[in-house]
């Protein structure tokens, strides 16, 4: 029977070394999130269109999109709205401090430059790079279709035009 015990006591010792310590700051966060914003921005309600409860604050770069606008909010004093308990300034600034500093860590880690914008030459640009690479004046005005202005661009192709920011 002891040889049991010991061999429980091991498994025991090895199940607790697998399960993961909780971060005191996310902790933190958690318990400044459920007692000053669940109630409003829940999946139920998602008051601006935002809840918490899908945003793991343990992985803040996973929601940095959401949580930027939260961040943003949070600067200009708009949340907690008026009238509704706040935290006190000391807790609101380690918040916006400690979430801010995990997004970027996690940026500068894995930056995500996003999609490059197209851009198609002028006229003129076309004209000067013939001009530049090769020496020669060209008139291109009669060989290329206009320039159609976009975004007070002419440069810019179809595809970004249209597309959204």
């Amino acid at each position: 029977m002891r040889g049991l015990g010991a061999v429980a006591l091991i498994l025991l010792g090895a199940l607790r070394a697998q399960t993961p310590v909780p971060d005191p700051v996310v902790a933190s966060q958690q318990a400044l999130v459920q007692r000053y914003c669940i109630g409003c921005h829940n999946n139920k309600l998602k008051s601006g269109s935002f809840s918490w409860e899908r945003v793991d604050l343990a992985h803040p770069a996973g929601h940095a999109e959401d949580l930027e606008n939260v961040l943003r909010m949070l600067h200009a004093g708009m949340m907690p709205p008026p009238g509704l308990p706040r935290p006190d300034p000391a807790a609101m600034k380690n918040f916006i401090s400690s979430l801010e500093t995990r997004i970027d860590e996690a940026a500068a880690r894995d930056p995500e430059p996003g999609n490059p914008r197209l851009h198609r030459l002028n006229r003129s640009e076309y004209r000067n790079s013939i001009r530049d690479l090769l020496g020669l004046n060209v008139d291109v005005a009669s060989l290329l279709p206009p320039d159609d202005m976009s975004h007070g661009f002419d440069n810019m192709s179809e595809f970004c035009a249209s597309r959204p920011r």
